[in-house]
């Protein structure tokens, strides 16, 4: 280390220059260069290893390192001229205090920003924005977390906090809830109002806008056996309620336009059950659950994903009241690095067995995370071209398996193929796959799904009344499979975003265009 011209140095006289691990083959160490500081890791086998005298027979003045660059300004050499011109400061100037926490700002980032706006016809004014805030003390021994959000009116605002105690090595916490979900439907019909000059025909946007509302407290507490393995449990109670508006936005015909002229607004009552579909319904109520599980953790993260190592979850949960079901997690993920590639493979299982089946949202095959190359809950286009009813890709449990190669593409020299301060990226191929369904005896036997009817050209068949036409039949689940590429970017440290190309592995399968908004897995 002496024939660094810099040398190694400490950022003050007081810090420390040098660290040694007693229980692995490391020494971290402090280098001055270009005008800062940087900490660098290495092993006994990548240091010189040169043999020395007896430490009593070494002279331990300081002495003159060689300047090989004449050009280079000499760092060291003039600190050492200079070392006895500087007083240290007198220890018993120092005072002892007793260590009190104090919270301060140490991150402020997630969905950063507020927007207004309303709609076309200036009918409604929504806000929509968010903000993550983590708090902390310079032990880090006490951690607060603190997440608002809002999305739409005054009922949408939601947000979470909790508070975590690292002081010991039983460590635990506490956490506050209040999330909204909004969802509803539209309609344009005509429609007749009382107006001061009598009745008057009007066109009719009726929007029904459904919220639910989901409150919690939760107490939570991990234990590390050791730096890669816990295990970790909490207890949460909950409650959920429903609110039902309906808007009425009236326009009247003014040339080729529709003039506003008014809205009427009604709270509609209902009931303790919510259908949301065919497939899933909630209920209004206060609830419990507890949780348990072991967690293991060895892997390095790279630039958007785990490099090397391993990580696994295996957790069991039950939940009592409005939502009665028991929960198994199996999740172990590894990674296998060969420079400059890491091949990454999973296998991850979540089933519920619930006394109501789907009385939470089911599983969803192609939902972010999962199998690529299949849409969203929200999307059926490309179900529908594949042919296959979007019941069979949902489901009360759920298990999938994944293979992918990585390659970091740009970033640091010494890890990615192209290097760059400011882009960091991975290039992926992958094959995905995964089953959703409620009953393992479905997987061999089908289950009973309502299956709609569709003519030649793909438009739903539908009787004299308009309802669609639909039939109950007995199908499997499907097992969704794909393969792709993908790109995954870190931007600024902030979010990671993966643009990808899957395409199905059935008959028909096409290649279709997705993104996702999570770090590698």
């Amino acid at each position: 280390m002496t024939d660094l011209l810099t040398g190694i140095s400490g950022i003050s006289r007081y810090s420390p220059m040098i660290s040694v691990s007693t229980k692995r083959d490391k020494v971290v160490y402090t280098h001055y260069m270009k005008n800062h500081y940087e900490l660098y890791e290495a092993s006994t086998t990548n240091l010189l290893n040169k043999p020395v005298e007896d430490s009593k027979s070494i002279n331990q003045i300081a002495g003159t390192l060689p300047v090989i660059n004449k050009e280079t300004i000499d760092v060291v050499n003039k600190n050492l001229r200079a070392r006895d011109m500087y007083n240290f400061e007198n220890p018993a100037s120092f005072t002892v205090a007793p260590y009190k926490p104090k919270f301060k700002l140490d991150y402020i980032g997630g969905g950063t920003g507020v927007g207004v706006g309303n709609n076309t016809f200036g009918t409604s004014t929504g806000l929509q924005g968010g903000i993550d805030m983590l708090f902390g003390d310079i032990l880090g021994n006490n951690q607060m977390f603190g997440q608002l959000a809002v999305n739409g009116e005054i009922y949408d605002f939601g947000g979470q906090w909790s508070y975590l105690n690292r002081s010991n090595r039983l460590a635990w916490g506490v956490g506050l809830s209040h999330v909204p979900l909004r969802t509803g439907f539209q309609n344009y019909f005509l429609d007749t109002i009382n107006t001061n000059q009598g009745l008057l025909e009007v066109v009719n946007n009726q929007i029904d806008l459904i919220r639910v509302f989901d409150q919690g407290l939760s107490l939570f507490a991990h234990y590390p056996f050791s730096t890669t393995l816990r295990i970790e449990g909490g207890i949460q109670g909950s409650y959920r309620s429903f609110r039902y508006d309906q808007y009425n936005n009236y326009y009247q015909p003014f040339g080729n336009q529709l003039q506003y002229i008014g809205q009427e607004r009604e709270k509609i009552p209902i009931p303790d059950t919510l259908q949301l579909s065919q497939y899933y319904s909630l209920v209004k109520g206060a609830g419990a659950s507890v949780n348990i599980a072991v967690v293991g953790d060895n892997s390095f993260f790279g630039l958007t994903a785990p490099l090397a190592g391993h990580r696994y979850r295996f957790g069991v949960d039950k939940y009592f009241g409005a939502n009665d079901f028991f929960s198994v997690t199996a999740d172990y993920r590894n990674y296998m690095r060969v420079k400059p590639f890491t091949l990454a493979a999973r296998i991850t299982s979540n089933m519920r067995f619930e006394n109501r089946v789907n009385s939470v949202f089911p599983y969803y095959v192609g939902q972010a995370g999962f199998v690529r190359g299949y849409g969203s809950a929200f999307s059926y286009e490309i179900i529908d071209d594949l042919g296959i009813d979007f019941g069979q890709l949902l489901g009360s449990k759920i298990a999938v398996g994944s293979i992918e190669l990585r390659l970091p593409f740009t970033g640091p020299k010494r890890l990615a193929l192209i290097g760059s301060r400011y882009l960091l990226s991975d290039l992926n191929l992958f094959v995905d796959a995964g089953v959703a369904f409620d009953e393992i005896s479905h997987l061999t036997k089908g289950e009973p799904l309502t299956v709609f009817q569709y003519d030649d050209n793909g438009n739903l068949i539908r009787d004299v009344d308009g309802r669609p036409v639909s039939e109950e039949r007995l199908v499997k689940p499907t097992f969704a499979k794909s393969v792709g590429i993908s790109a995954r970017i870190n931007v600024l440290g902030y979010l990671i975003i993966e643009p990808y190309f899957a395409r199905q592995l059935t008959s028909n399968g096409r290649v279709t265009f997705g993104l996702n908004f999570i770090p590698g897995w």
